[in-house]
């Protein structure tokens, strides 16, 4: 079952922001985008266009993976992890250390998407980046009935469906993803900090133990 309404993973590593500033230069598709380090102590995006329409997901898309340096998530999609805390957390249910928190860019490509999974012990949010509008999927981590969530520049729709620059995922829950058009680039933060110990593919699990109410097109 699905309703409407009202976001990832980052490679572990240590050493706080990653310290390495990429500018994409400007091509033919109009699109130019900065993602780089503030003084080694944040990240920066500078976005002159790009709505994901008209550039063709061949075009745009691989222009920001080659720039971004991106590279395949296992979920699905393209990442690059930007920050990792050098302050570390003891979460309180299990006794394990993690970063505080940590942050990613995220692209999904026209026929992508981010399959369903979950990030165990912590929450998610989504940014919405530049690019096309993205549809986010949540689940109880139970199951039982889907909210889709809208991931994109705000719009004046009251309802929880309607577009919003930020979305949450709530630890343990699981989730999914895919673009409204050619591309969608977000950012993802996570905290406490992510770690693939924590990250789980609902596809992995025996199809007896899989939650209710998950989209199939989207294991």
């Amino acid at each position: 079952m699905e309703e409407r309404g009202g976001l990832g993973g980052e490679q572990p590593r240590q050493g706080g922001n990653t310290g390495d500033g990429m500018g994409e230069r400007p091509t033919g598709t109009g699109i130019g985008t900065g993602i780089g380090t503030d003084n080694g102590t944040g990240i920066g995006t500078g976005i002159r266009a790009g709505t994901g329409a008209g550039t063709g997901a061949g075009t745009g898309a691989v222009a920001l993976i080659g720039e971004l340096g991106l590279r395949p998530h296992p979920e699905g999609g393209w990442y690059r992890e930007l920050h990792r805390s050098t302050v570390m957390v003891q979460r309180e249910r299990d006794g394990a250390l993690r970063s505080a928190q940590t942050l990613i860019a995220y692209l999904l490509q026209r026929g992508e998407c981010s399959r369903w999974h979950r990030v165990g012990g912590s929450d998610e949010i989504w940014f919405h980046a530049a690019g096309a509008p993205l549809d986010l999927w949540s689940l109880p981590p139970q199951g039982g009935t889907a909210t889709l969530l809208g991931l994109g520049s705000l719009t004046l729709d009251p309802s929880p469906s309607g577009d919003r620059p930020v979305q949450v995922i709530a630890a343990d829950g699981w989730q999914a993803a895919r673009s409204r058009g050619d591309w969608s680039l977000v950012h993802c933060a996570v905290g406490p900090g992510f770690a693939f110990d924590d990250f789980q593919l609902l596809a992995a699990l025996p199809a007896g133990l899989r939650p209710a109410g998950a989209r199939q097109d989207l294991l």
